[in-house]
């Protein structure tokens, strides 16, 4: 067996020894002593130094695991856990696993718990504005491919850092009530006021100049050989082309658009989102069952959210949001259950004609010689 590092065999020995006697007598004394043998053998094994004395005395007195777990096993089973009690939404599971898979989990999976500090956690938002700068430097590159090896590469944004902080804050509030960790260093870290993105109206003047900038883009990104087709749908959605990311139509506008869209089947859900204030889950979430047209209202009870690429039914965001809302400002309800109706009837006798078919063309070639 190799000689364990420096200090003396001797004095090895001697701090070996003062952490076995770190458990006094009791009922979990054996145990623990049993645990902290273990981390003896594996330091010696791996030539490492033996663990700190008044620290494994710290955890032992007061009640703390002695092996403290790396960010990253104790992430797995906070997920499993979760998962078994479902107690969270299921979008904001999803959300959490989403801000660990692409932020977290390269800078904090490796680190101990007992030594996570805010530094620690402010290294995740230094990696994050370094990837940031690395998106907008291949954007402007003269290089074609790194341009498009960039252009599903998204930048992320103040929010995002705010619910990336809230998710490590969440996950160790948790560790600090299991006695893993004294603190909870997220709590710690400051990342300054983000700039909101502030709602504007599409005036006159700013619809004009959305236009020519529209245009202009359009004929420069087509004129260039090297790029790939440019779709006009591809160019309305460029953002910096809009005077802010957020823009708000006016009544005049609004009006428009429910005009043009009259003759949808979806009407009636666009004008109750525009008269109403329904978030699309909630909208598309209606029931004909929470819709009473003799009294005019409609009860919010359901919204339908995606999850891994599947529909799903489940509770409005917010209580506030459970609620009742007027219905008697959408004229066009009874007509669209109606039509509604109708087209499930079609759909149905359809599906039964060509059942029907099918078995008639079986038994056809049944009778044949």
């Amino acid at each position: 067996m190799a000689s364990p590092p420096k200090p003396t065999l001797i004095s090895y020995y001697e701090q070996a020894g003062r952490l076995l006697d770190i458990p006094a007598d009791g009922p979990d004394a054996h145990e623990a002593r049993m645990e902290i043998l273990a981390m003896i053998k594996a330091a010696h094994r791996k030539r490492k130094p033996l663990p700190d004395y008044e620290e494994l005395r710290r955890k032992f007195n007061t009640g703390q695991p002695l092996q403290s777990m790396t960010f990253g096993e104790y992430w797995n089973t906070w997920v499993d856990r979760h998962r078994r009690l479902k107690d969270l939404r299921k979008t904001t599971l999803r959300a959490y696993i989403m801000h660990h898979d692409v932020h977290v989990s390269e800078i904090l999976d490796q680190v101990r718990l007992d030594r996570i500090f805010a530094g620690t956690v402010e290294r995740v938002f230094t990696h994050i504005d370094e990837k940031n700068a690395d998106i907008m430097a291949a954007r402007k590159s003269d290089d074609l491919e790194t341009r498009r090896s960039m252009r599903h590469k998204r930048l992320t944004g103040h929010t995002t850092k705010q619910r990336v902080k809230a998710t490590i804050q969440t996950v160790l509030a948790d560790a600090m009530r299991e006695h893993l960790v004294t603190f909870n260093a997220a709590s710690l870290v400051s990342l300054g006021p983000g700039k909101r993105a502030k709602g504007m109206v599409w005036t006159k003047t700013r619809v004009e100049a959305f236009n020519q900038a529209f245009e202009e883009r359009l004929r420069t990104l087509r004129a260039d050989p090297a790029r790939p087709r440019t779709t006009p749908f591809h160019v309305w959605g460029l953002t910096d082309l809009r005077p802010s990311p957020v823009m708000v139509w006016t009544p005049a506008q609004l009006g428009t658009f429910l005009d043009h869209a009259i003759a949808d089947r979806l009407y009636a859900l666009f004008h109750l989102v525009a008269f109403r204030g329904l978030r699309r889950g909630e909208a598309c979430g209606v029931r004909w069952i929470d819709l009473d047209l003799d009294e005019g209202v409609l009860s919010v009870a359901k919204q339908l959210i995606v999850l891994d690429g599947q529909v799903e039914e489940g509770d409005p965001k917010t209580e506030s949001s459970d609620g009742v809302v007027a219905s008697t400002g959408v004229p066009s309800l009874p007509c669209t259950r109606t039509a509604h109706g109708n087209s499930r009837k079609a759909a149905m006798g359809l599906r039964v004609a060509g059942q029907w078919s099918h078995l008639h063309q079986r038994r056809r070639l049944r009778a044949q010689p």
